[in-house]
């Protein structure tokens, strides 16, 4: 019996130091890998993945809150280039002496946390966005006297630069003088519709202004790669071309609407995505 009990005990405390019970040793990059190895391997895999997420979330450094900072930024630079295995020099001190179990306990706590300030940040970003575009909404009537026409995309190639050239007319209905245009182009295919590329098309009228009732007719090459010489519409035939009218500037300079421009319509979107994944990781 006392032999039973024995055996018992023993199964016991090998179950207790088996998996997540077991723990990191950050004496040395050698034993930290052989501790971290020893966890997983007799660790269940849905839990070597919540490790894994912890030990990346600790071994984040730099957490600022920028343009594409915040915890996603600062995950995706770090997941993009590495392994938790190959991060022993910013995780050796953090969970030396610690189960798996802890790390994951750590782990999750400071990605709620890094979450909860990039959520703040984001909410109000997305508020100053979403006003901005509300308000150049209603004060597009300001625009509605200024016409595009007869938007054309052709290709040329001089060499080996690919060409891509614009020619629209632009029709001034307006009661004032325009001097500068901020246009945005869309290629999309015939059938469906569907986007292939957009950008913001910017024309200093420098020569003269456009004055009302006045027609001018533009010609705007690009060669820039990647842009309206990307491979989506590249040498393509049968494209919608369509030029939209988003701000214009008056002759004293001054914008006749709110500007809200197709960047700024992007890191809407964009920002709007991050919160939906931000208020998840506040949930899990």
């Amino acid at each position: 019996m006392k032999r039973l009990l024995s055996l018992f005990a023993i199964l016991a405390l090998a179950a207790c130091s088996s998996g997540l019970d077991r723990k990191f040793d950050g004496s040395n990059e050698k034993k930290f890998e052989a501790s971290m190895e020893a966890i997983k391997k007799s660790a269940k895999p849905e839990e070597v993945a919540k490790l894994d997420e912890a030990l990346m979330v600790l071994a984040v450094t730099d957490v600022s809150i920028g343009y594409e900072g915040g915890i996603l930024g600062a995950l995706k630079k770090l997941r993009d280039s590495k392994s938790p295995e190959q991060l022993s020099e910013q995780l050796m001190p953090l969970v030396n002496g610690m189960t798996g179990r802890q790390v994951i306990a750590a782990g999750q706590k400071r990605r709620k946390d890094e979450a909860g300030k990039q959520l703040n940040v984001t909410s109000q970003e997305i508020a100053k966005l979403t006003a901005t575009r509300d308000e150049n909404t209603r004060s597009k009537t300001a625009l509605q006297g200024i016409e595009v026409l007869e938007p054309t995309l052709r290709f040329n190639s001089v060499g080996p630069e690919k060409i891509s050239v614009m020619d629209f007319k632009v029709r001034n209905g307006t009661t004032g003088g325009l001097t500068y245009l901020y246009l945005r182009g869309t290629v999309s295919e015939p059938v469906s519709g569907k986007a292939l590329y957009s950008d913001d098309i910017n024309y200093k009228l420098s020569e003269s202004p456009l004055l009302p009732g006045e027609t001018k007719a533009l010609r705007l090459p690009h060669s820039s790669r990647g842009k309206w010489n990307s491979p989506e519409i590249w040498g393509k035939d049968n494209l919608n071309f369509t030029i939209e009218v988003v701000n214009a500037e008056d002759l004293a300079g001054k914008k006749l609407t709110t500007s809200f421009t197709h960047k700024d319509a992007t890191r809407l979107l964009l920002l709007e995505s991050n919160r939906q994944t931000l208020q998840k990781m506040l949930e899990d």
